[in-house]
Parts: structure tokens; sequence; C-alpha cells
């Protein structure tokens, strides 16, 4: 069978003349993990907030937008690529983005255009809307943002620096008045009373960002033409190879 390409990897392979480089590293890293079933271990702070806020976020989303949400759980897969979208209704798919902090909620700088166009493939779907959400961070990953600044600090860390990292990762009044008693801050100076007193509620209808992708079947065939060169170029340097070496042993 030959190696299918997850929808969210195949952005790499979308260079603007060819794989290009990082297509080809993406072809690789894919055959080595079909191969000898081994995956990069791939984990950071924003990839566990991404993780630990997205039920939060589906539920955010729904209420906000009024979408009936709930989280897939069916992958699916044709003879090219494989994939599972957040929320699968009847005539949209809607895939849940979950942004570190407030500029890169604000930037968006990632493209994932030819990762929906994979999920309305896969599907049928003719339309996808990415909503990007901006959550406070839960407390676990706030400790440890906290716990990093000792080694600034040591035992002595100001106030005022461990409220700024709450106030950048906190975006609602209630949350950050938690924090305020967990921490048992006082403004002990005047950077610490400025913070606390100037702290910015931002609404959660100001928190989400809706990204709309129309089924495009043009480009699709390209994502597909894409896949077969990718194959080709892990044909070409190591399933041939490998046979070569195999007949040679015997």
């Amino acid at each position: 069978m030959d190696i299918l390409f997850r929808a969210s990897s195949v952005s790499d392979l979308m260079g603007a003349k060819g794989l290009g480089l990082t297509g080809q590293k993406r072809a690789i890293t894919t055959y080595l993990e079909n191969k000898y079933n081994r995956s990069r271990e791939f984990s950071s702070k924003y990839t566990d907030k991404g993780n630990q806020m997205e039920p939060s976020s589906i539920e955010m989303v729904a209420r906000l937008t009024g979408m009936p949400l709930f989280k897939n759980v069916v992958r699916l897969h044709n003879e090219f690529i494989t994939g599972e979208a957040d929320c699968v209704l009847d005539e949209a798919i809607v895939d849940i983005k979950n942004s570190w902090d407030l500029v890169t909620f604000s930037i968006r700088s990632s493209d994932y255009s030819d990762q929906m166009q994979c999920y309305m493939e896969l599907y049928d779907k003719p339309t996808a809307t990415v909503a990007y959400c901006l959550q406070s961070a839960p407390d676990d990953i706030i400790e440890r943002e906290l716990k990093g600044l000792t080694f600034k600090y040591g035992d002595n860390v100001p106030e005022w620096e461990e409220i700024r990292i709450v106030n950048n990762m906190v975006y609602d009044k209630p949350t950050f008045l938690y924090w305020i008693d967990k921490r048992d801050w006082i403004g002990e100076d005047g950077k610490a009373i400025d913070l606390i007193e100037n702290f910015v509620h931002i609404p959660e209808h100001e928190r989400i960002a809706l990204v709309k992708y129309e089924r495009d079947q043009k480009r699709m065939r390209l994502i597909e033409e894409r896949v077969t060169m990718a194959r080709e170029f892990i044909k070409q340097n190591f399933i041939i190879i490998e046979t070569t070496w195999k007949s040679k042993e015997h």
C-alpha cells in the first residue's frame, strides 16, 4: 500500500516549483514513520496549551456562533491522504486552532488552507472553517512560566514580573483575579500596582476569529500530484536502494 500523508502535513509538499527541500524532508519523515512505526516526539508549551484547551474552545465557538459542534473522533483516508478533522457538520468542517498569545492570535501567520482542502475532500464537504481561539492558559502552563523566572531571579522574583507573566497569559478579569488571590499579590511596588489596576478584560467575542475556505478541486488535484511526487522521491531514494541491498544479500 502506498504511503498516506497526513492532512496536517501536506502543506510541506506544496513548494512553488515542486517538493523543494521542505517537501523532501516531509517525505522522508513520513516514510520512516510508516516503515519503522516510529514518530518524532514533538511537544512544546504551545502544543500543550492547544491540546488542553481544545474542548473548551469547541464549547466556546459553539456557544458564540450557534454551530452544533462536537469533537469528531473518526479518521478517514483515501488513496493519497489521511486526516481527522476536529468537528464535522452536515455541510462543513470546523477546525479549532488555539493561539498561544494575543500576538499569535492577531497575526495568524500559519496557513491552513491545504489542510482544510484535504478535510473537505475526505469528509466530502463544500466548506471548511478554521476557528482561531484565544483562551487563558491553563494553570499548569502558567505555573511553568512563573517557575522559569527563578532562573533569572533565583528566590527573589519581583512580584511585578509574576504579574506580567499572568497578564500576558490571561484574558478575562475573573481568571486574573483568581491569580491575584492564588499568588497573594499585594501590589508591592508601582509596576505591580499598575499591572493590577490596568488589566484589560478581552470579551469572548473578540477572542475568536473565523476563516472560511471553499472547496477547490483544482488545488486538491495539485495536492494529489505532490503526494505522488513525494512517493516517487521515496521510491528513488529509499525503496530502490533497499531492494538492491536485499538482492545482494541473497
